[in-house]
């Protein structure tokens, strides 16, 4: 063989081997045989774990349905199955950010589920949503013991500090710590 046939065929073996590397870096597909809808449909219908985690990659932040996942997520949370409701507030929690104003809002959504599972969210929301707590401190005062004792646990988890200075600003100079605000959960 000429050593112009071996450097051809060398610079194809290295084509073909970055090809078979650029293939096998691609990114699997992310559950496009089923609709947003679907996968929350299924999640409710079905109690295995392992599906509960394809539906959490599927309709979570880096899912196929990133952008417009977040609203029908919190329409799930109307769902009180537990597997369904966790499955969710963590997936919602995982957007951050993003899903902050769509939870704050959801806060003042007429099901007690719904507001009690966007208050657990918030709580789980990555860089804490500090945003979030004056509408968390609203809803303390909710009729649902699970709506006040989600508001509180998730004053808990986003900070005590935080807590204390959004609450003199928002509400004077009184001050609410994360016990206290447990506290008014009552029965």
């Amino acid at each position: 063989m000429t050593s112009s046939a071996r450097v051809l065929l060398s610079a194809a073996i290295v084509v073909a081997m970055v090809g078979l590397a650029a293939a096998q870096d691609k990114k699997a597909p992310d559950r496009p045989s089923k609709t947003v809808a679907q996968w929350i449909e299924s999640l409710r219908k079905e109690t295995d774990l392992k599906f509960a985690d394809q539906a959490r990659e599927a309709l979570g932040p880096d899912g196929a349905f990133a952008k417009t996942a977040i609203p029908k997520l919190i329409d799930a949370l109307g769902d009180d199955s537990g597997l369904v409701h966790s499955t969710t507030v963590s997936t919602l929690a995982d957007y951050g950010s993003p899903a902050v104003p769509a939870l704050v809002a959801a806060l003042k959504r007429p099901e007690a589920s719904v507001r009690a599972g966007a208050a657990w969210a918030l709580g789980g929301v990555r860089p804490k949503p500090v945003e979030a707590i004056p509408a968390l401190l609203d809803l303390l005062n909710d009729k649902a013991p699970e709506a006040r004792e989600a508001a509180a646990h998730s004053l808990g988890r986003i900070g005590q500090s935080s807590t204390k200075r959004s609450q003199r600003s928002s509400h004077g100079s009184r001050t609410m710590t994360p016990t206290s605000a447990r506290r008014l959960c009552g029965p």
